[in-house]
């Protein structure tokens, strides 16, 4: 792998060209001024080891961003306090500096940041994400993993997007060691976030007691689905009850024509009235009634009196 020249001798990089942060006793030692001149030249330096790299592609930007967003809904909706940044530069005293493509820091302030600086801030992350699309995977599924662990931060997770797969980490009780996160169900659950990821349709996907989080747009298109669905319901449903209304009509009509039938038949003179009223009426039990009566009426009258 190509190595990024160091491009400012007042500072100290590791074999892979990244920064090293001051100890947290020289960082301590420091003015406001020479602090935020270090971190620029940390995120310099940062800036020239990403250009050294393979370019990740819009997939990588999109799958980060998708994923940002929708821990960001879920941590608003808690109504609890979660900083969340991607790429930013990230010094741990005495470490090699790094800028993850999403980190987490649960219960801080949520203003912005040039950089999340331990010393400063008192406290490390507590959870990474990397995403990995293109060129060598062993820096996320391999260093990082030594890297992340030696520092502490509680969960690693990895998105091999080329791979469509998930791989990740958590300390163990002793917070000495990374163990491997067990999909459960085919989601990795996040016990720093109370969130589980997985990949459908080749995709990240986060969720939250069993359901899928989703930004306002996949919201609304869902909403809109779910009242079209409703609306195509209440049509059919209408149409069901018109077709069972005509089919009802129809049966009347039926019976009206059979009850007249039995009227001729049997010789019973209908006037223009009563077959009004028969014509009129709306009750298949009446109908009936009056055709049973007119079988041994001697009289029209007789047969549809009340």
């Amino acid at each position: 792998m190509h190595r990024p020249s160091r491009i400012d001798p007042r500072l100290t990089y590791d074999a892979t060209g990244r920064p090293i942060c001051p100890t947290a006793e020289v960082w301590a030692a420091l003015s406001p001024a020479e602090r935020a001149d270090l971190s620029e030249r940390i995120r310099l330096g940062l800036v020239a080891v990403r250009e050294a790299q393979p370019p990740q592609g819009t997939p990588h930007e999109r799958a980060i961003r998708r994923t940002l967003d929708r821990v960001e809904r879920q941590f608003d909706r808690k109504r609890r306090g979660i900083f969340l940044a991607s790429d930013l530069p990230v010094e741990y005293p005495g470490a090699a500096a790094f800028a993850p493509d999403l980190l987490a820091v649960l219960d801080v302030a949520t203003h912005d940041r040039n950089a999340w600086n331990v010393a400063t801030e008192g406290r490390g992350l507590d959870f990474v994400l990397e995403v990995h699309f293109a060129g060598d995977a062993s820096k996320d599924l391999r260093e990082n993993v030594e890297r992340y662990a030696g520092l502490g931060i509680p969960e690693y997770f990895v998105y091999d997007g080329a791979r469509r797969r998930i791989a990740a980490w958590h300390l163990d009780d002793d917070a000495a060691r990374y163990l491997p996160v067990l999909p459960q169900y085919g989601r990795y659950p996040s016990r720093v976030l109370g969130l589980e990821f997985a990949v459908v349709d080749d995709a990240l996907r986060v969720y939250v007691d069993g359901a899928e989080i989703l930004n306002a747009k996949d919201e609304i298109v869902t909403l809109v689905a779910a009242l079209n669905d409703r609306e195509r319901a209440l049509a059919a449903e209408a149409a069901r009850a018109e077709s069972e209304a005509a089919r009802a009509e129809s049966s009347l009509d039926a019976a009206r024509r059979l009850l007249e039938a039995v009227f001729e038949s049997r010789g019973l003179a209908l006037t223009e009235a009563d077959r009004t009223r028969i014509r009129d009426c709306d009750a298949a039990e009446r109908l009936t009634a009056w055709g049973l009566r007119a079988l041994t009426a001697t009289t029209a009258a007789e047969a549809l009196a009340d």
